[in-house]
């Protein structure tokens, strides 16, 4: 949900957020933000391998058991 490519380039070196981030730099009217609802940040998603969204404001402690439930079962365990 940012508008000036600069300083979202520099947000994400100071963060050191080393993944592939994307935006289309129109601010509140950011398309993906539109179609999936997002409204504050931080939000986030947990994808599935097919591009599912599985869960959404999962966080900490809750994230990681959800992670491990799911390498569990891809694992057959």
């Amino acid at each position: 949900m940012d508008s000036n490519k600069e300083k979202w380039e520099k947000a994400i070196e100071k963060d050191g957020l080393t993944w592939p981030n994307v935006s289309d730099l129109k601010g509140d009217n950011n398309e993906a933000a539109m179609i999936y609802g997002v409204r504050d940040i931080p939000d986030n998603f947990l994808i599935d391998e097919n591009g599912i969204i599985i869960d959404r404001f999962i966080r900490g402690e809750k994230l990681q058991m959800r992670l491990k439930q799911l390498f569990n079962e891809k694992d057959g365990l």
